[in-house]
């Protein structure tokens, strides 16, 4: 395994200081295939540490940074800023030669010494606001939690950088790996997490006091959201750079917020319409009347009816919708259950009556007509599973 730091890695690879990149990478490709193990069944250990040596040599000595930093200050500077990019891939150029099944394909590609991602992951939250709160525009206040580095230790988890040291088990990499053969010519590879590190790749010798080691800090935050009329159930609001802290990254994702607006008792949306259902008695869908109805920023509506208004008739006040668009007010009528002889005579005097039939009863059978009740069994239904809810909704006020 090679983990010695003082090794002269251009020895290793049998090149002198001045060697160019192609000069590296042929000496490279000639030794690689002398110690692979996979040529070599009869001393595969010894075979398959130096095949290692030979590949992390490589790994630093084709990467301009670190053959750079490792030229001016060492194995151990290229260790602790193994958050550069990665060289090529020291196993690609046997892509032609050994089956990536062999195993050995990012033997050397840890999580230390990879590239670091650039931004943390995004963070998704509902939003729960109500139809008022799109209609009068209100500006949220948002209170929520984010995890960030510890400002102390940086997000190191030491005391200082000196109490990081680089793990020898793992040399650095976070991952232990195991080389196994079950064939003539062909080797399986296995990683796990260092025990040691835990993956970190370093171990800590003195945690940092404010974090006790593990890198971060709760920050409480409030952000103002400014509504208006285009928002809609669903719809998704991003608020950069506001996701968790990851020490890993060099930026923090997105906060975004889905819009979970409350169903309302009296209202409900259709586009930029809004609706309202009314139900009236008889008399005033036949005589009028006066209709009054408190919108949504709590503005009280006067609304005098002198037409005939029939059931599941849909009248509109225009522009009280959103976006300029219309509150539609879809009428439901209730007729009386039972009327008296004397009120069926006096309305027959009213209103007008169909032409009465000349029916022979002897020609039709004579049935009753009874109340008829729903039930599920006269009905085709599908079953619908709504989504389980969305843990940890954003609690917002209203300013």
């Amino acid at each position: 395994m090679f983990n010695n730091n003082n090794q002269d890695l251009y020895k290793v690879l049998g090149v002198s200081k001045d060697a160019d990149e192609t000069t590296i990478k042929k000496s490279y490709r000639k030794m690689a295939l002398k110690y692979h193990p996979d040529r070599n069944k009869d001393n595969k250990e010894e075979a398959e540490a130096r095949f290692k040596e030979i590949s992390k040599a490589y790994e630093v000595l084709s990467d301009k940074s670190k053959r750079k930093m490792y030229d001016s200050f060492g194995m151990d500077a290229v260790n602790n800023g193994a958050s550069s990019n990665m060289g090529d891939n020291p196993f690609d150029i046997f892509g032609n030669i050994f089956s990536q099944s062999n195993g050995f394909d990012n033997v050397f590609n840890r999580s230390s010494g990879g590239k670091r991602r650039m931004k943390s992951s995004n963070v998704v939250k509902k939003l729960d606001i109500t139809l008022e709160d799109i209609y009068c525009k209100r500006c949220l206040n948002i209170s929520f939690d984010k995890t960030i580095k510890c400002k102390k230790c940086k997000g190191i988890g030491a005391k200082d950088s000196s109490s990081l040291i680089v793990c020898k088990t793992c040399d650095g990499s976070g991952i232990t790996i195991s080389i196994k053969t079950f064939g003539p010519g062909m080797i399986s590879q296995s990683q796990s997490t260092c025990n040691s590190c835990h993956g970190q790749g370093k171990i800590i010798k003195e945690k940092c006091d404010k974090c006790r080691g593990s890198k971060y800090d709760i920050s409480k935050k409030k952000i103002n959201i400014q509504l208006d009329h285009s928002k809609r159930h669903k719809d998704k609001m991003v608020i950069g750079g506001e996701a968790h802290e990851d020490v890993d990254c060099e930026l923090s994702g997105d906060l975004i917020l889905e819009i979970n607006v409350k169903e309302h008792k009296d209202f409900r949306r259709n586009g930029n319409n809004i609706h309202i259902t009314k139900t009236i008695n008889l008399v005033d869908s036949l005589c009028g009347f006066d209709l009054t109805i408190t919108h949504l920023d709590n503005r009280k509506l006067l609304v005098k009816t002198g037409d005939i208004i029939g059931p599941k008739t849909m009248k509109k006040i225009k522009g009280e919708g959103f976006n300029g668009g219309d509150m539609v007010i879809d009428f439901d009528i209730l007729f009386p259950k039972t009327l008296s002889k004397e009120r069926k005579e006096y309305i027959s005097k009213l209103l007008p009556l169909n032409k009465k039939q000349d029916i022979n009863y002897d020609d039709y059978e004579l049935k009753i007509l009874e109340n008829y009740e729903y039930s599920t069994e006269n009905s085709s239904s599908s079953t619908n599973i709504d989504d389980e809810p969305e843990e940890g909704n954003i609690g917002c006020a209203t300013q």
